[in-house]
């Protein structure tokens, strides 16, 4: 940090972003895979568990930046559920429209004859 403020008197200004976060979750929620994430560190498939606080003050010198696009699981699953609802709900219309369609044909075919 020393440095940035030593390389900003020298320029004149230098814009400074900082930001503070709290990550807070339930246990093994993914919480510093979220970090890690967001920092552009290599995120560990079985992290240990972090015990107790972590604290990481060099965040605030690391750029944030959009992770690589990786296939996106909720997206595509919630995709495919909703597919399903939409045919079975088709479905269950067409079935209804036709029982309307029986039921009416039924009852006409029961009327009473005028005499």
């Amino acid at each position: 940090m020393q440095q940035l403020y030593s390389q900003a008197c020298r320029q004149g200004v230098r814009p400074v972003h900082s930001t503070r976060g709290l990550v807070v979750g339930q246990f093994r929620s993914g919480k510093t895979c979220v970090v890690r994430r967001l920092t552009g560190e290599e995120v560990v498939e079985d992290e240990p568990i972090t015990d107790g606080i972590e604290i990481s003050p060099s965040v605030m010198t690391k750029t944030w930046r959009k992770a690589k696009e990786e296939p996106d699981e909720f997206k595509e699953a919630m995709a495919e559920h909703l597919a399903e609802q939409q045919e079975e709900k088709k479905l269950k219309d067409l079935a209804s429209s036709r029982t309307q369609q029986v039921v009416g044909q039924h009852s006409d075919s029961k009327a009473p004859t005028g005499i």
